[in-house]
This record gives structure tokens, C-alpha cells and sequence, in this order.
């Protein structure tokens, strides 16, 4: 049995629709963990009498020196603290989910990992506002990305990442994903490295093909319109600048126009 997890606020109760309904169509027996804040809970709670198997779960607090920290950016963490059996996978919901999960899954199983996910499309140093200190040969070293992994629950593990949580405040540029990839530089069989058939990148050139070959499509920040809730990092470049990096460098349309097609019939509850 495997419990998929995501994690909103009421400001992501609408993108997440397309997620639930992707899950309960590639996944119609397993069950769902909604996590959210306190603020958020009762309208985030209605959605347990919309999809079978499903249950919310308000998070802890807590407070550290970013403006990036909050109970849900922290729940990436709190999964391995849950007190559930079997597999857990994440998912952020500015997704496009394409194909069940099951083959990951099972290389998972049976690898002895911590947690499996795709690289990120940056390296191990743009993680962070400023690299730690005894760290700095890993900077061009791949990293892991946190919108899509799959892992058991581990005391020890949660543990870890809360005592690096601790260390990099006010240090990490990604807050989860910089103190994942801290811990994987400090532990053995952390992370199994997963391809993009897994978590697509949103700029890679496997998104032409993304619906063929890959499970996820991820639009991580900055996203395309068609995601409703789409509040920019500040400094950063904007979604179109990066679509038209993409159709310089290899001379292609973005396919734009399908992923939002995509999406909404999601959202719906279409499948085809």
C-alpha cells in the first residue's frame, strides 16, 4: 500500500485538485495524506468527503530565520516523523501527473536508499544563499529535488534533517532541498538518484515527450498562468524569460499550450 502526501494551504486547494484526481485515477486504492496548517484546516479538510481514502492532517509550527519557512514548507521534513507503514510518496501539486507510480516505487524497495527523486535542474551549490562551511567541494555536484520523492518513515532520519534544518538557518536559497542535499553529502545510501522518467523538469528538453516518457511533469517556480496560484521568488527570473531561453536553445516551441490542456482536464477529472 502506498499513502501519497501533499501538502497546501487554502491558497492551493484549487491547484491541488488536479493532483488529487490524478492520483485517485492511477491510484484508485491507495490512500492520501493531506498536510496543511492550522489556518488553512477547515477548508482543506472538506476535501476528506471528495476523495476516497483521504484524511488531513494539520502540521507542527515552526519558526526560523527565512521567509520561505512555514508549517508547509516544512512538511517535506515531517514525512519521515508520520506515524504510517509502508511507502510514502511526496508530491508538490504544481504537477502533471502522467502514469502511476509503481516502477519507481518498487526500485525503491529495493534499493536499501533513504529516499529516491530526480536531480534538480541546479547543482548542489545554488541550494543555498551560502554554502556551508566544509561543504564547498560538492559545489557542482548534482542535487536531489524535493518536488517528487519516495521514502519510508524514519525517526532517525527526521531527526537529522531537523538538526540540519537548524544549522543552515538563514543559509539555505531552497529550504528543504538544501538541507536534503546537505544530509545526503553526510550519509551513506541517502539518495537514489532517479531520472527524468520519473520528475520531468519543466525547462528540459523532455518535456517534447514528457507525456510519453516521464510520470511527472513539474512546474516549479516561476509556473505558467494556467496554475492559478503563482506568486514569483523575488529576484528571480520570470516564467517567459525562461520559456524563451528554451525556444532559442533548441529552436523549439514550448509546449505550453498541451500542458495546459493537460492540466485543466485534470482538474476536471479528465482523462484521456
Amino acid at each position: 500500500m502506498i499513502t501519497f502526501i501533499i501538502a497546501i494551504d487554502e491558497e492551493f486547494v484549487g491547484m491541488s485538485k488536479g493532483m488529487l484526481n490524478s492520483i485517485r485515477f492511477y491510484h484508485p486504492d491507495d490512500h492520501i495524506l493531506i498536510l496543511t496548517n492550522l489556518e488553512s484546516h477547515l477548508r482543506v479538510k472538506k476535501l476528506e468527503k471528495e476523495y476516497s481514502n483521504t484524511r488531513v492532517k494539520v502540521l507542527p509550527s515552526h519558526s526560523f530565520d527565512s521567509l520561505d519557512w512555514s508549517s508547509i514548507v516544512f512538511s517535506k521534513i515531517e514525512v519521515f516523523n508520520l506515524d504510517i507503514d509502508g511507502v510514502l510518496v511526496f508530491l508538490d501539486v504544481d504537477q502533471i501527473m502522467y502514469s502511476n507510480v509503481n516502477s519507481f516505487v518498487q526500485e525503491f524497495v529495493n534499493s536499501g536508499f533513504v529516499l529516491a527523486a530526480t536531480y534538480d535542474d541546479e547543482v548542489f551549490r545554488d541550494q543555498f544563499k551560502t554554502i556551508p562551511s566544509g561543504y564547498e567541494s560538492y559545489s557542482a555536484d548534482k542535487a536531489l529535488n524535493t518536488g517528487a520523492f519516495i521514502t519510508k518513515r524514519n525517526p532517525y532520519i527526521y531527526d537529522k534533517l531537523v538538526e540540519s534544518a537548524v544549522q543552515l538557518n538563514g543559509m539555505a536559497r531552497l529550504p528543504t532541498q538544501a538541507i536534503f542535499n546537505k544530509l545526503n553529502k553526510d550519509l551513506d545510501n541517502f539518495w537514489l538518484e532517479l531520472d527524468q522518467d520519473f520528475m520531468c523538469h519543466p525547462f528540459s528538453l523532455n518535456v517534447m515527450k514528457a507525456a510519453k516518457n516521464s510520470c511527472l511533469v513539474h512546474f516549479w517556480t516561476p509556473r505558467p498562468a494556467f496554475f492559478e496560484f503563482n506568486k514569483p521568488r523575488k529576484g528571480e527570473k520570470s516564467y517567459e524569460e525562461l520559456k524563451n531561453i528554451f525556444e532559442k536553445k533548441y529552436n523549439l516551441d514550448y509546449p505550453e499550450e498541451k500542458f495546459k490542456q493537460d492540466y485543466n482536464c485534470r482538474k476536471e477529472n479528465i482523462f484521456r
